[in-house]
């Protein structure tokens, strides 16, 4: 923000002493403000009016303050951390997820289920979390809810 101050203080000053001394590029005799035009009457028209100038000297008096801060190595010029950096982890190798890695079939003991018909275990079903099943034998049953 104090670039932006001092840039302005800049401007003003250069556009003060431009008005007092009153160049013939962009004033006539009489003290008029020169029009633009190229290739037109130098008396009246001018290729750098006052308006001109005022654009191009707010833009050089900004880069003339950047270019003086930063080199003076002002605060707000150089960008400073907004978080403390942090040491990087270091990066582990992924392991490999080919498809042929994976199985369909799951670890351990194959269960063979004996054809016949079978009931859920709602007790051991809610203490281990994994449905269990009970069979009935090869017969259907009749009614379960009645035994």
């Amino acid at each position: 923000m104090k670039i932006l101050l001092y840039s302005g203080l800049l401007y003003l000053a250069g556009v003060a002493i431009v008005l007092i001394l009153q160049p013939s590029l962009m004033f006539t005799e009489q003290g008029v403000w020169k029009e633009f035009g190229i290739g037109r009457n130098p008396t009246t028209h001018t290729w750098l009016p006052f308006w001109l100038f005022v654009i191009i000297w707010a833009l050089l008096s900004y880069i003339i303050m950047l270019l003086l801060a930063s080199s003076l190595g002002l605060p707000g010029v150089v960008e400073e951390p907004l978080l403390p950096q942090l040491p990087q982890p270091e990066v582990q190798p992924q392991p490999n997820l080919s498809y042929h890695n994976f199985t369909t079939k799951p670890k351990g003991k194959a269960n063979t289920l004996i054809p016949g018909y079978y009931i859920l275990n709602r007790e051991v079903t809610e203490a281990t979390g994994s449905p269990k099943y009970i069979y009935l034998g090869p017969e259907p049953p009749g009614d379960i809810n009645s035994e």
